[in-house]
């Protein structure tokens, strides 16, 4: 993939990443309940099933995943400067 085809990507991801990322930081806060207690009456754009992975994956997962998505963010963001 081409470096504009990543940039691309990224920008139409880019609004999804950051629901993921707000996700993942309110399920690693409060590790111990559901992710479906969580977000009660919130509006998220992700599928029961995305949720369901997001409940059963570790804090150490979460964490990781948080910084993957931070860090392709991060350089994103730092080509376009």
């Amino acid at each position: 993939m081409t470096q504009e085809q990543t940039d691309l990507l990224l920008a139409l991801c880019k609004p999804y990443l950051l629901d993921l990322l707000a996700l993942l930081a309110k399920s690693a806060k409060y590790d111990d309940d559901p992710i479906s207690d969580l977000v009660e009456g919130e509006s998220y754009k992700f599928p029961a099933a995305v949720l369901e992975v997001i409940n059963e994956i570790s804090y150490a997962e979460k964490v990781s995943a948080m910084n993957e998505i931070t860090y392709w963010l991060s350089s994103s963001a730092e080509r376009q400067e």
